[in-house]
């Protein structure tokens, strides 16, 4: 059997933490490295000069696997961009010589992650250190490395070109609420819309800022009710189960669960579009419509849309960055803060506006929201095939034709 260097060089990460920047270039840390293409534009940035230094023993160029050393090690993320980037702490690259796509799915197999994790250092805190990495066993006996990476790779291709579609509707969805509901340019007829052409505002005390004269007030209770669907372990059976981990922040919703054997209390169900709200450290923006019916826990807010008609515009309501701020800033306890719905996130007031305009949104975007459920789910399932194939294309159990 080879190791990994017959097939790809190593190459650590400098041992440093860089000033980040609000723009530049990408900089990859551990939290970046997901078992998926990597996502350049969920990374941190840096400006270019400290990028070149970062890049001064190597310069991560396509086809290259980012593999992860400390924390959440054996991580691996494919790098799929000729964008520059480069590497923070506790990651190192691996850049194939050849076979480099079923390098990547190899690194994901259960055999391999088994070697990563049974050989690990450390006591308290463990990790992968680059002499093991450069020891990893690599056997392609009865196993076309070409074909098997390509197989797998257009399943990733497709999974990659659904996210892409789902952050393009996401951000078409916010951009133009906040068109509309917060820079009050929503349209009025003839290609105008209503404060460039002098529409006329009025300050309103208790937002502290001027909106509409015909627009009102209300709260968060008047557009969701919260649910409390508690349901028992023994009920829980094959239901879908998404604690709030398993909720990407800064997401419109989500594809991954957890094995329903590890729904043990403090359990609530919902239904599909509900609006699912981390509510445990809710700096994180977890913030999601529901793509199916599922159980999660009471760590999260369970909402449904008082006029279902308008989930878009709901959704987006409390997905504004100044809900979950207010959410923050009101939460209870120190080290694992709460938000509090009860009197107090209940009766948080936004601006109302007249439900012609909750309407014409929603409508504007519910086949939109539909779309990204769709997608979801479906990559839901390719990724579950996916593991599958791994599993059983990188033990022979499964072959494919020369």
């Amino acid at each position: 059997m080879n190791n990994i260097l017959d097939y790809a060089d190593v190459i650590d990460c400098l041992h440093n933490t860089p000033k980040y920047s609000k723009t530049g270039f990408p900089i990859v840390r551990v939290e970046d490295v997901k078992n998926a293409f990597l996502n350049n534009n969920e990374c941190l940035r840096v400006n270019e000069s400290i990028c070149d230094y970062q890049n001064k023993k190597y310069i991560p160029k396509k086809g290259d696997i980012i593999i992860t050393r400390v924390g959440s090690y054996g991580m691996v993320a494919y790098l799929n961009t000729n964008d520059k980037i480069c590497l923070g702490q506790n990651v190192a690259i691996i850049s194939p010589k050849k076979y480099g796509k079923f390098l990547y799915y190899y690194l994901q197999s259960p055999y391999i992650q088994k070697f990563i994790h049974g050989n690990s250092g450390g006591s308290s805190y463990k990790s992968l250190s680059l002499e093991m990495i450069k020891k990893l066993p690599v056997n392609i006996d009865n196993i076309n490395p070409n074909k098997v990476g390509d197989m797998l790779f257009t399943l990733d291709e497709k999974i990659d070109n659904n996210k892409k579609i789902i952050k393009t509707i996401s951000e078409m969805l916010t951009r133009t609420y906040e068109e509309w509901f917060l820079k009050f340019e929503f349209p009025i007829g003839n290609n105008k819309t209503f404060k460039s052409s002098g529409g006329k505002m009025v300050f309103n005390e208790i937002l502290n800022k001027e909106i509409p004269f015909d627009w009102d007030i209300e709260q968060l209770s008047d557009i969701v009710k919260k649910v409390n669907n508690s349901i028992s372990k023994k009920d829980v059976g094959n239901k879908f189960y998404t604690p709030i981990d398993c909720i990407d922040g800064h997401n419109i919703s989500y594809t991954r669960i957890a094995p329903s054997s590890d729904a043990n209390s403090s359990l609530i169900s919902y239904n599909k579009k509900n609006i699912i709200f981390g509510s445990m450290r809710c700096y994180f923006h977890r913030v999601a419509i529901a793509p199916f019916d599922g159980i999660t826990r009471t760590t999260a807010f369970v909402f449904e849309p008082i006029n279902k008609d308008n989930l878009p515009y709901i959704y987006q309501t409390i997905n504004l960055d100044s809900t979950v701020k207010y959410a923050v800033s009101t939460s209870k306890g120190t080290q694992q803060p709460y938000a509090v719905w009860e009197n107090v996130l209940e009766n948080y007031y936004i601006v109302k506006p007249p439900q012609k305009y909750k309407d014409e949104f929603s409508k504007a975007f519910e086949k939109s929201i539909d779309e990204v459920l769709i997608l979801t789910n479906e990559n839901r399932n390719l990724e579950n095939l996916k593991q599958k194939l791994i599993f059983h294309l990188m033990n022979g159990q499964v072959k494919i034709n020369e």
